[in-house]
C-alpha cells in the first residue's frame, strides 16, 4: 500500500482517500484516471478527425472533377502523352481512368463522411463514436503520413482502459 502526498500541505494520505485528512484538498490518486486530461485528448482526436474528414471531402471533389473532365481534356489535346493522344482518346483507357478516379472519389466521400460523423459522436462521448473512430483510425494508418499519425494517436488513446468509462 503506497501513500500519496497532499499537493497543498504535504501530508501523507492512503491511496483510497480522495481528500487530505489534514487540509481537505482533493487528492489525485495514481489509481484514479485524470478524467479532465483524458477528455481533452478525446476532444482533440474528435476535432482532428472532423478536420481530416472535411479535407477528404475536398479531395473527393477534386477527384470527381478530374474523373469528369479527363476525357474532355484528353480529347481536346490539353493532356498529351508520349504516344499519340488519339490512342488515349480512343476510349477504353480514358473511360477506365475516368471510372477509376470516380470510384476513388466515391470511396473518399464515404470514408470522409464516416470520419466526420464518428468525430461528432466521439466529441459527444457516444460509444458508437469511439468504435467508429477506432475503425477510421485503423484505416487511416495507410494514409501516410498524416493519416498514420492520426491513426496511431487515436488507437493509442481510445484503447486505454481509463477511456472506456467515459463512453458508458
Amino acid at each position: 500500500m503506497s501513500l500519496n502526498e497532499c499537493p497543498n500541505c504535504g501530508e501523507l494520505a492512503k491511496p483510497n482517500e480522495f481528500f487530505c485528512q489534514s487540509c481537505g484538498t482533493a487528492l489525485t490518486s495514481p489509481q484514479r484516471p485524470r478524467t479532465k486530461e483524458i477528455r481533452g485528448y478525446v476532444q482533440i482526436i474528435g476535432t482532428v478527425e472532423i478536420v481530416l474528414g472535411i479535407m477528404g471531402i475536398i479531395a473527393s471533389i477534386l477527384f470527381a472533377f478530374f474523373a469528369v473532365f479527363i476525357p474532355t481534356l484528353i480529347s481536346e489535346g490539353v493532356i498529351e502523352s508520349a504516344e499519340e493522344s488519339s490512342v488515349l482518346a480512343s476510349g477504353t483507357i480514358v473511360t477506365f481512368l475516368a471510372v477509376f478516379i470516380g470510384l476513388i472519389a466515391v470511396l473518399f466521400v464515404i470514408f470522409s463522411l464516416t470520419a466526420i460523423f464518428s468525430g461528432i459522436k466521439l466529441m459527444q462521448y457516444k460509444n458508437s463514436g469511439r468504435i467508429g473512430t477506432m475503425i477510421i483510425g485503423a484505416f487511416s494508418l495507410f494514409l501516410i503520413p498524416v493519416g498514420t499519425i492520426f491513426g496511431v494517436a487515436a488507437l493509442y488513446i481510445l484503447t486505454k482502459p481509463e477511456v472506456e468509462p467515459l463512453f458508458m
